[in-house]
């Protein structure tokens, strides 16, 4: 009843004191002497947060205006007007909860009773996160009730081993979203306030080490280490350089500084030895990966997969990158275009890349990180996910407005060292001075590597130095000299000192500094051609021939000075001499360098 040309009504209720039922019929047709037509609606959308957006549809509701006196003759009262992304909180909860202030909470008046959430082994159950609604793969629609699986395991389930997170910049703050242990976004979207020093920009180069949550920050040519004790920062001058730095990257675990600077140089330093190691050049962009020891870059017209215990491995590509993700446990890859498009792949090798057409193609995309099956990136000033088995789907992470993000990374944060557990039995170390590209590789190993320097070979050990060099071949932090410590083991540290300074400072050139403020008249530059002699496939160093031209240039000057002289005494002499011992002309260079230097 109630509908087109039908307008009949019944309505009913109680008696006041509830003892009988009342029914009453109410017809208005008659006060009807039209149906509505088109102008008698009006378009209306649902908003929520400023978006149109509900259930992963944009959809048109037609509302009939109170003006007009009609019968309404519509069969549908809304329209789809195009898909968008899927909001969990969008529907209801789940059988016997009922949704209070973002999160489902467990109806007291159900006859549900949970003593205890089951999660997987080596899996630890977020309790308050049960109760959202579970949707199908791949569709935004809620998936049917299973009393029996939904209400015996936790709807939340995070690692006793290690934590996803993405961790946000922006000009202000910085905060971390924790994830659950396969990397999905939890159904109530929780964040924690990460604190920065006053004196940082978060749009100059740095990174923190997601363990401790210190702070490696780039400034003045300088990269230093920021201690966060009960919200007061301590700062320590780490490493100077005498060249503009890009981008860094850390390993916590095997206190590994990987940089790349604005000549397009990458390298890293290793914390414990202050040794340096060139990774690769003509890199544009790096995205290193702690969660199997491997590095992503990409170089003009090239694609590259670096694994620390192997090779570098690239593959030829057409499109403009800015930046590539190979994320190679479960064969996705990455590639940001300069244009903001963003193009992934499912691929087990990076040269496959090129072969295959891409799974998902994104518009509008200013970040983008992948972790585990999980795709996460920033659209619009919003936070997307997409399942990559079912792609689908776009899922809103949180309807948060985004648009003062600078920096978004997705971070795998072990609480134990994942080198000394590996699954093939290995305990993983990475020492920059092994010569081969393979710089990371198990203990037992190590009497096998090849080394850029011979262990006594100083003058070859300082070329790779980033601090201060001693002459017992150790390569300490430039803040040791001259403090009555001998830091070194052979003292160097504390020979040639002009004035001796306090156990808590150093000398810089005439003046004691704090131990934490490097000397600013000492700063590292990288020599290319000097501290590698080869690198793979990668790099080739062009070898210098000008001393071996000028040599046979001078050979051949003496040879053609000597035939003209032939006749005169001190010529047939020397051509007697040089007949009998068969002396080539490279012998004779040697012998007239050898008088020349003489004279």
């Amino acid at each position: 009843m109630g509908h087109y040309e039908n307008e009949a009504f019944i309505f009913f209720g109680m008696n006041q004191n509830k003892s009988r039922m009342i029914f009453t019929h109410v017809d208005f047709t008659s006060l009807f002497n039209r149906t509505c037509e088109r102008d008698d609606y009006y378009p209306w959308t649902f908003t929520r947060n400023g978006e149109t957006c509900y259930q992963g549809h944009e959809i048109v509701y037609f509302v009939k205006n109170i003006n007009s006196f009609c019968i309404n003759n519509y069969t549908s009262s809304l329209q789809i007007k195009h898909n968008c992304p899927c909001f969990v909180q969008d529907f209801q909860c789940r059988f016997n909860y009922y949704y209070n202030d973002g999160y489902c909470e467990l109806d007291r008046y159900s006859d549900l009773e949970i003593h205890q959430l089951n999660c997987e082994s080596n899996l630890k159950p977020i309790r308050y996160l049960n109760g959202f609604s579970k949707l199908h793969p791949g569709i935004c629609s809620p998936r049917q009730y299973d009393p029996i699986k939904d209400d015996a395991w936790a709807d939340v389930c995070t690692s006793n081993e290690y934590s996803n997170e993405i961790l946000f910049f922006s000009k202000n703050m910085s905060f971390v979203c924790v994830l659950d242990y396969m990397g999905d976004p939890l159904p109530k979207f929780i964040t924690v306030n990460t604190s920065l020093p006053n004196d940082i920009n978060p749009m100059f180069p740095m990174v923190v080490d997601m363990v401790t949550k210190f702070i490696f920050y780039y400034s003045n040519d300088t990269i230093s280490l920021y201690l966060n004790r009960d919200y007061n920062f301590n700062k320590i001058e780490l490493y100077s350089f005498s060249f503009k730095i890009k981008s860094i990257a850390i390993d916590h675990f095997l206190d590994l500084l990987f940089i790349l600077d604005l000549n397009h140089t990458f390298f890293v330093i290793s914390m414990k030895t202050n040794f340096v190691k060139l990774l690769a050049e003509n890199v544009t962009d790096f995205e290193y990966s702690n969660s199997n020891l491997s590095v992503s870059f990409n170089k003009p017209g090239q694609l590259c997969f670096y694994r620390f215990d192997s090779n570098i491995k690239c593959s030829q590509t057409y499109l403009d990158v800015k930046k590539f993700i190979f994320y190679e446990e479960h064969g996705y890859s990455g590639l940001l275009i300069r244009n903001h498009t963003l193009l992934i792949y499912e691929v087990l090798k990076t040269n496959l890349i090129s072969k295959k057409q891409p799974i998902l193609y994104v518009d509008s995309v200013d970040f983008f990180g992948i972790i585990k099956y999980n795709l996460f990136f920033m659209q619009n000033a919003t936070l997307i996910r997409v399942d990559l088995r079912y792609p689908t789907r776009f899922d809103l992470v949180t309807n948060n407005n985004f648009s003062d993000i600078i920096k978004m990374s997705l971070n795998v944060v072990y609480f134990k060292n994942p080198y000394n557990n590996a699954q093939d039995g290995c305990k993983y170390q990475c020492n920059p001075m092994v010569k081969s590209e393979a710089f990371c590789y198990c203990t037992e190993n190590e009497y096998n590597q090849i080394y850029s320097c011979e262990s006594g070979d100083t003058e070859c050990l300082r070329k790779y130095c980033a601090g201060f060099h001693c002459a017992s071949s150790e390569c300490l932090t430039n803040n040791v000299m001259c403090n009555g410590i001998h830091e070194c083991r052979d003292g160097s540290d504390e020979n040639n000192c002009k004035k001796i300074c306090q156990e808590s400072e150093h000398l810089c050139e005439t003046d004691c500094l704090p131990k934490n403020i490097l000397c600013p008249a000492y700063k590292y530059k990288f020599l290319h051609g000097i501290v590698i002699e080869k690198l793979g496939h990668t790099n080739k160093i062009t070898k210098d021939y000008s001393t071996a031209i000028i040599s046979f240039s001078t050979a051949l000057i003496i040879i053609l000075v000597l035939l003209f002289l032939k006749k005169s005494k001190a010529a047939k002499i020397l051509f007697k001499l040089t007949s009998r011992k068969r002396l080539r002309p490279q012998h004779m260079t040697k012998l007239y360098i050898h008088a020349s230097e003489s004279t």
